[in-house]
């Protein structure tokens, strides 16, 4: 039976890494900081990542990066996971992989281009699964049916908080090999940690009736 496995983006604490594994998630995803700028620094992250039992794998997100950045970040804080969020050439993230995850938009209107992106990314070697992130009424059918057709190439669907409240559906209805939430629309403490039980609850029903 076909399982949606859990990430959860945009975690910044060994609190909130703490909380995510103990409801059941498979996967965190950390922003990364590349030389000062947003996100977590290297040796912040590693504290983070230190909170995580060994069965819960890590996802550093960078946006951009320079090569020498990227390299520098893996060395002093390596995760399970890489995850190239921005605009990055074909031939960086060759470089770069493998262990790659790479993000594509799906704007309304823009499906179509983002199916083709999807499968260019798909068919790259370094790339291990394909992000799409949708964009309010955006139709995914498309860009999920191109990656299907490109050989079973692994999705992972992160919502953005407007339509959390569509998971389970949206999960039931286009089999996501991962589903990615953010952690900051979940709420904190207590609070983000029942949303999260009750999500997979959701989705291990999804995944029942597949």
């Amino acid at each position: 039976m076909p399982r949606t496995r859990l990430i959860i983006y945009g975690i910044a604490t060994p609190a909130q890494a703490e909380a995510c594994a103990r409801a059941g998630a498979d996967a965190v995803g950390l922003e990364m900081s590349r030389r000062g700028g947003p996100g977590l620094a290297p040796e912040a992250a590693w504290d983070v990542l230190a909170a995580l039992p060994p069965l819960v794998a890590s996802v550093g997100v960078l946006r951009d990066p320079s090569e020498e950045d990227f390299l520098d970040i893996e060395e002093r804080c390596p995760t399970d996971y890489s995850q190239l969020d921005g605009a990055e050439p074909a031939d960086l993230v060759a470089r770069l992989g493998p262990r790659l995850f790479k993000t594509v938009d799906v704007p309304p209107g823009g499906e179509l281009a983002a199916a083709a992106a999807a499968r260019a990314w798909a068919t790259m070697p370094e790339v291990d699964a394909v992000v799409l992130r949708p964009r309010d009424a955006a139709d995914l059918r498309p860009v999920f049916g191109t990656l299907a057709s490109a050989g079973g190439a692994r999705a992972i669907l992160a919502l953005p908080p407007g339509l959390i409240d569509r998971a389970a559906e949206l999960a039931a209805a286009h089999r996501p090999w991962g589903l990615g939430l953010p952690w900051p629309a979940l709420g904190e403490g207590g609070g983000a940690g029942a949303t999260l039980e009750r999500l997979l609850a959701a989705l291990a029903r999804a995944d029942l009736g597949a």
